[in-house]
């Protein structure tokens, strides 16, 4: 009879009919009468009545309302806190968490009965019930959507707080090769880093390690790798200590892995620049940065995704913060690997010649690779690629943009101090962009000295 009336109640027109003819009343009395003497053929019955009243209640308010009325959720989380840790009754276990999982599916009344348990127990319960489960894939999967509908409101994160999110994290590497369990860890994760001083408890539960390395495990997954920024995202742009930590195990070069393994997938990229840009702002990633190929996928996102404007601004704004940060041999050899690097910057700057933002940045860099280095070849591939004709553009399309003129000037006297760059700004018209530039600014003195100067390198050279 419980089995049918399971079934039935999965439609939610017969829910309703059920609810009033009074199952809700009935099941409940029946799973209660079966508890005072309980044995394990009675613990059968008792998860079919658990799996019928969670059937019954789903987006029910009616026959939630009954429930309550009659002591249904106090019970439950009773049982739950009885048969924690109990193997044999895993079942009767997975069938609680269900029931409570329904119960609180986006209802914070429901949230703050169940949470508040008979005498204010109900997170206790709930917290030594997912600890003891730890290894249970079944009734972790089950605790994880419990803790989802609870962590979805904000009101209760504070209640839940570190101890809740030590445990998901004891759970996550638990089964971390495990993706479906991953997932809805991942979302209690998230949920939680909401609230500021779990992250303190993140640290001294080593979670960064285990985020990592489960990002190392899924990073081919698309869904996964999302839920996975998002939490980083929080980290990483929070205290130095958890970016520090973040570093450390790996951050930086398993947020590149995943933007080669995404490379196509925009929204993906751009949640894994932003990281990358939250953790370059210290001074310990920047060479990690460099070293794993993060200059060289830089460009490769500018390649592949070269009129999505966000991403666009977002790789140049991290290899120019990078640039002012840190102008060292290894970053300019990775700016100056090959001339395809140079030549995709020139062209961005091209095809955003409109954009200020992104065009002062890029200058910025310019500027920055050009400066005190007149005698090294790098300067002659940044003229041989079209540095003039992109600040010719950039400066037609901004006519009364100073900073935009001072920059071009300055990189141009700062390039045209090698001799064998000179011929090729000529070719490109970089004397007449600068006689321009002098024209339309006489009062910058940056914009006169720096013309005069890249005019005079010219002429000593001709």
């Amino acid at each position: 009879g419980l089995q049918v009336a399971t079934h039935l109640a999965r439609d939610e027109g017969l829910r309703q009919v059920l609810g009033e003819l009074g199952l809700v009343e009935m099941v409940l009395a029946l799973l209660v009468k079966e508890q005072e003497d309980p044995s394990q053929e009675d613990m059968n019955f008792v998860t079919f009545c658990l799996l019928c009243l969670a059937n019954l209640v789903t987006g029910n308010a009616a026959n939630q309302g009954q429930l309550v009325r009659i002591g249904g959720v106090k019970y439950t989380l009773v049982l739950l806190g009885d048969i924690c840790g109990q193997t044999d009754l895993e079942m009767v276990q997975a069938a609680a968490i269900k029931l409570l999982c329904s119960l609180t599916m986006h209802n914070e009344e429901m949230q703050a009965l169940v949470l508040a348990g008979s005498s204010g127990d109900g997170v206790g319960i709930l917290l030594n019930g997912f600890r003891a489960a730890t290894a249970s894939a079944q009734l972790v999967k089950g605790y994880a959507g419990l803790f989802i509908n609870l962590s979805s409101n904000p009101q209760n994160l504070a209640l839940l707080g570190p101890k809740a999110l030590l445990q998901t994290l004891e759970c996550l590497q638990e089964h971390i090769r495990d993706q479906q369990i991953g997932l809805r860890l991942l979302y209690v994760v998230q949920n939680l880093l909401c609230y500021g001083p779990t992250q303190t408890a993140f640290i001294g539960a080593t979670g960064v390690t285990t985020l990592i390395s489960a990002l190392a495990w899924h990073k081919e997954d698309p869904d996964y790798v999302s839920l996975m920024a998002k939490a980083l995202a929080h980290l990483a742009s929070g205290e130095e200590a958890v970016q520090a930590a973040i570093i450390k195990e790996g951050g930086v070069g398993g947020s590149i892995g995943v933007l080669n393994a995404h490379l196509t997938n925009a929204e993906l990229c751009l949640q894994y620049m932003k990281v990358l840009a939250n953790l370059c702002a210290v001074e310990a990633a920047q060479a990690t940065f460099v070293k794993d190929g993060g200059v060289e996928m830089m460009v490769a996102v500018l390649r592949q995704h070269h009129k999505n404007a966000e991403l666009q601004a977002c790789a140049i704004s991290l290899l120019s913060n990078l640039t002012s940060h840190c102008i060292h041999p290894k970053l300019r050899g990775e700016l100056f690997a090959t001339d395809e690097v140079m030549e995709t910057l020139f062209n961005t700057m091209r095809h955003n010649s409109h954009d200020r933002v992104l065009c002062t940045k890029l200058c910025w860099l310019f500027q920055e690779l050009s400066t005190g280095v007149k005698k090294d070849e790098h300067l002659v591939v940044m003229a041989d690629m079209g540095l003039a004709e992109a600040l010719d553009e950039v400066a037609f399309a901004n006519k009364d943009d100073l900073p935009l003129a001072q920059h071009a000037c300055v990189t141009l006297a700062n390039v045209s101090e090698n001799a064998d760059a000179c011929p090729l700004l000529q070719e490109d018209g970089a004397i007449e962009l600068v006689l321009a530039q002098m024209r339309d600014w006489p009062a910058s003195d940056e914009v006169q000295e720096n013309g005069a100067a890249f005019l005079g390198n010219l002429a000593v050279e001709y």
